[in-house]
């Protein structure tokens, strides 16, 4: 389950930071949106039971926005990470643990730094080249 929670914090982190910047941006924006559009001659308040006056909804529209907005954003952007992230270890099988599917065969070289099948076959082009050469040469 470790590498999952790695791989889904490096991936969702980032995301979900952005998101939250871009939701106090939007935020921001509708606020001052609201707030430039405001009636210039606001509608008498009305007397709340205490006898005091109440303010007009939506005076605090744009605070509500600006803490609501940016956590929305941020959480509805982690579930989807979340998700395609369990979906993707789903289909490559990293659900199984690490144990179970062994460890990666460590790949041995030959003494020129290449994978012995490698030279082999390298070595058997090289002999059937210098081969032909010589038909080659023995036919002029």
């Amino acid at each position: 389950m470790k590498p999952f929670s790695i791989r889904l914090l490096k991936s969702a982190l980032p995301a979900v930071v952005l998101a939250a910047l871009f939701g106090y941006a939007l935020a921001y924006g509708s606020a001052v949106f609201i707030q430039a559009n405001a009636p210039s001659r606001p509608q008498p308040e009305a007397p709340s039971e205490s006898g005091t006056a109440r303010p007009l909804p939506g005076d605090d529209v744009g605070a509500i926005l600006m803490t609501r907005l940016p956590i929305a954003m941020a959480g509805w952007t982690f579930a989807i990470i979340l998700v395609f992230e369990v979906l993707v270890s789903v289909r490559k099988g990293l659900s199984e643990p690490i144990a179970k599917r062994g460890k990666p065969k460590k790949q041995t070289l030959g003494p020129t730094g290449m994978d012995p099948e490698v030279e082999a076959l390298f070595n058997q082009l090289l002999a059937q080249t210098e081969r032909d050469e010589a038909k080659a040469e023995a036919a002029a």
